[in-house]
């Protein structure tokens, strides 16, 4: 009965060819994935060799500055010690001192950047103001200063839409700003807000 197995098996073999069946053929997309993973089962193995590296040299370093390699370093430490000289820093210490001093100096930096900013901010606000305000109206800076006499009121005219004569309009409304006492900067502002739509 084994040996009926065995050559079942044999015969499928054969008949499957050395290899197996031929592989199915794959799409340029299953070709990319595989690729991809291949990639990515690559990579993976380089970062695990590079932490172990990493771990190895932070143990390196912290027995370098647990224990020091050999005696007369740690006699001469302890001389050092004795004769009231200062040893050396360890390497965390001298690795914390420059992450704070970095981090200080990071610190000024962006204070000195968001300083800047807000310079260059206000400055383009003030430069574009003024622009705005000088398009907003069409009067001259003297024109828009001068002081409303406290007893001003609007004139009211029907607004001119531009379907009827347009001195009809310009003559009713110097006639009412006349018997105003208006002077004429103030004529020159009022005006537009008789005006209605395109005209």
């Amino acid at each position: 009965m084994v040996l009926t197995r065995a050559r079942s098996m044999e015969k499928n073999l054969h008949v499957a060819g050395p290899s197996g069946p031929p592989p199915p053929k794959q799409t340029p997309i299953e070709k990319q994935v595989q690729t991809l993973a291949e990639n990515i089962q690559e990579l993976t193995r380089q970062n695990q060799i590079l932490m172990e590296k990493f771990i190895c040299q932070e143990a390196n370093i912290e027995r370098e500055v647990v224990s020091p390699k050999d005696g007369e370093e740690s006699r001469k430490e302890h001389k050092d010690e004795t004769k009231g000289e200062s040893h050396k820093p360890h390497a965390r210490t001298i690795a914390t001192e420059t992450t704070v001093k970095w981090g200080d100096e990071l610190r000024e930096v962006k204070v000195q950047m968001g300083e800047i900013q807000d310079a260059v901010k206000s400055k383009n606000t003030k430069n574009l103001d003024c622009p705005v305000h000088k398009t907003d109206s069409p009067f001259t800076g003297d024109m828009v200063s001068y002081p409303l006499p406290s007893k001003f009121r609007t004139p009211q005219l029907e607004s001119f839409d531009g379907s009827k004569d347009p001195l009809d309009h310009l003559e009713s409304f110097k006639t009412m700003m006349c018997l105003q006492g208006v002077p004429d900067e103030i004529m020159c502002r009022a005006f537009p807000t008789t005006l209605k739509g395109p005209a």
